[in-house]
């Protein structure tokens, strides 16, 4: 099979997000493009040059009802609900016709018919006190660890990889003899967002996949305008700036040339062969 390049992986990905951008239109779901999608957005009017994928936020309510209500013939919607191999906190949808993948850290326990895909994030309530939600956070932080820990034992030994990672693998599935399974890690992880009624508090962040500690003000992500992406528009966050400058601080600025590669290298997208 032929691996996608860069390029066709963002065209790729966009088929996904353009997916999702029209049923969220037609059932009346809120959604913005997050993180290095919602740079991109702002400074480069599309893609960052070297970015790899495609993320979103939703609101809970309306994540909520995404994974209820999404139904396709060529895309796939998985999540810890319908796919119970699933070791993963938040939702894809992906593209179940054209591509396939493979990576050394499993987010399925069965792969064989998922491709590119967009990551999907729910915005949930959190207290508006901050020592509060940084002890949450470090909480949900530390379950996201073992999670992970768990997954990258169940990877595959390789001859792409070297001795050292080789030998770390065989270690990880020996430990994980006397581990928990990663999936009960992610499932304390989701009964911990729902904790905090949506909309009772001032602030919301995303808890799904707590690596960037960040709370934004609710108001921020209440109302949503269309932003430039490519040749096409898609919805952001009113409050898009002060999201991000929480993050990221002067997110404007390019990062150093060394700086400017993909982030999930790990993963290898290919072409089905038809």
């Amino acid at each position: 099979m032929r691996e996608l390049t860069l390029k066709e992986l963002q065209l790729k990905s966009l088929d996904v997000l353009r997916e999702i951008h029209r049923f969220c239109v037609e059932n009346g779901l809120k959604y913005s493009l997050a993180y290095g999608t919602m740079i991109g957005a702002i400074r480069h009017k599309g893609f960052i040059p070297w970015d790899d994928d495609i993320d979103i936020f939703m609101p809970r309510p309306d994540y909520d009802k995404l994974c209820r209500t999404y139904r396709s013939d060529r895309y796939v919607m998985i999540n810890r609900k319908n796919r119970k191999d699933c070791m993963l906190a938040f939702a894809r949808i992906c593209d179940a016709k054209e591509t396939c993948f493979t990576t050394f850290t499993p987010w399925l326990r069965n792969s064989d018919n998922v491709g590119v895909w967009v990551d999907i994030f729910p915005l949930d309530s959190v207290s508006d006190d901050a020592e509060t939600f940084e002890s949450s956070y470090m909480n949900l932080r530390k379950l996201h660890h073992d999670a992970v820990r768990g997954r990258k034992a169940l990877r595959r030994l390789s001859l792409e990889k070297s001795f050292f990672f080789n030998l770390n693998t065989v270690k990880k599935k020996l430990f994980s003899l006397f581990w928990k399974k990663p999936e009960s890690y992610v499932d304390e992880i989701i009964r911990i967002d729902g904790t905090i009624p949506y909309g009772s508090t001032g602030h919301v962040a995303q808890l799904a996949y707590p690596g960037i500690m960040a709370r934004y003000e609710k108001s921020d992500i209440d109302s949503y305008h269309l932003v430039q992406f490519g040749n096409e528009e898609f919805f952001i966050a009113d409050g898009y700036d002060r999201m991000l400058r929480t993050v990221y601080g002067d997110y404007m600025q390019l990062p150093p040339e060394n700086e400017r590669v993909p982030l999930q290298s790990y993963i290898h997208f290919y072409w089905k062969e038809k």
